[in-house]
């Protein structure tokens, strides 16, 4: 794929992922890179994502939210783009106490596809992927598109 190519495809996934999905523009998601297998996802803080008004770190709700979306955004560029995907059960790790930062990122990987399953990793980070605030295992539903229209 031309960097053309993949500047196009990556502005039509944030449309539709990012702006046509009301929860992940409300959280200001923006998937920011892609390869065949996986993304890598942000959400900028604002004050409202934290768990307090006194607390000034991402609520933990808004760091499974991220790992969701970007595993599922995983699995939708693994099927790339030809398919829908819901998930069935998301597994979240937190091996922090606290999400202090501007930034949550998020890396995530689809490493396996059957007929009607997606199996995702994903990292929730604030600077470095090895130092994990959210650490996911997904399972995602594909609703494949059919080829008599339905």
């Amino acid at each position: 794929m031309s960097p053309e190519e993949k500047a196009v495809w990556l502005r039509r996934i944030n449309e539709g992922f990012c702006e046509k999905v009301p929860h992940n523009r409300s959280l200001g998601l923006e998937i920011l890179d892609f390869d065949d297998s996986g993304c890598i996802c942000r959400i900028p803080f604002r004050g409202d994502l934290s768990a307090t008004s006194t607390q000034s770190g991402f609520h933990f709700g808004v760091v499974t939210s991220l790992l969701d979306a970007a595993s599922g955004g995983a699995a939708f560029i693994k099927l790339k783009g030809g398919s829908r995907v819901a998930t069935l059960d998301l597994r979240v790790d937190f091996p922090v106490t606290e999400a202090k930062g501007d930034v949550l990122w998020a890396s995530a990987t689809c490493y396996r596809v059957t007929e009607h399953v997606a199996f995702t990793r994903a990292v929730a980070y604030l600077e470095e992927e090895s130092e994990p605030v959210g650490v996911a295992m997904g399972t995602f539903r594909i609703f494949r598109r059919s080829t008599n229209g339905h």
